[in-house]
């Protein structure tokens, strides 16, 4: 009778239910001119800010090629995937987001559909010690500052 006890004890549970998760993909995408790296990046008018860019992935799209097609929407511009920068993650209304970004070399002009201005309504070339005074999101400040500064982000 004590080991049933005993039993009953240890086979508590906690019903939670597990935390929404957004995932999204963006690029890097970085040009040099006059040995100056700049990168791109982009004015959302909907919320207001100055963004690296990215966004959701479409049914059955790799992450990779959602960085490629988003960074094209953004900056009309094809990027070429150099190699995988790193990730962000931080929260939303709705759930927990995870970024993922991938260096890019501009390589031509972008053939797909390209974003509304209601979306995007501008795009600079940006030097990384520029950039990090004008995004508005410090996790992206943080992660350009990792990327181009080699500084441990914050998170």
């Amino acid at each position: 009778m004590k080991n049933k006890k005993a039993k009953q004890k240890t086979k508590t549970s906690i019903k939670k239910k597990a935390e929404p998760v957004i995932y999204a993909a963006g690029g890097l995408l970085i040009k040099e001119e006059d040995s100056v790296k700049k990168i791109a990046i982009v004015h959302r008018p909907k919320h207001k800010d100055w963004s690296i860019p990215k966004g959701k992935p479409k049914r059955d799209e790799t992450l990779d090629k959602t960085a490629i097609r988003e960074v094209g929407e953004e900056t009309y511009i094809h990027g070429e995937i150099i190699n995988f920068a790193g990730s962000i993650t931080y929260k939303t209304k709705k759930a927990e987001k995870i970024v993922l970004f991938w260096n890019m070399q501009p390589v031509g002009s972008f053939n797909g559909k390209k974003a509304k201005k209601t979306e995007i309504d501008d795009i600079i070339w940006i030097t990384p010690e520029k950039a990090i005074k004008k995004l508005t999101h410090r996790v992206e400040i943080e992660f350009i500052k990792s990327i181009f500064f080699k500084k441990k982000p914050y998170y």
